[in-house]
């Protein structure tokens, strides 16, 4: 199997254990990957908050998220 290949199946065997967990806590939440450009100013933000909390920058956007949408 080359690197690619086990990469691939990799990526399908979370998405199926993240499809499998939400359906056990009743969410419909599926991990998938999302990328956006910051600057460094927000960065730098974000980490100060994450550091303020104890928690992670995952944790902080999951948060900003819930919190705004």
């Amino acid at each position: 199997m080359t690197a690619a290949e086990r990469k691939r199946r990799s990526r399908s065997l979370q998405r199926q254990a993240g499809f499998l967990a939400a359906g056990q806590t009743g969410l419909k939440r599926i991990p998938r990957s999302f990328a956006c450009d910051l600057d460094e100013l927000a960065i730098a933000k974000l980490r100060r908050v994450a550091k303020e909390r104890k928690a992670t920058l995952y944790e902080v956007l999951e948060q900003l998220i819930n919190d705004h949408l």
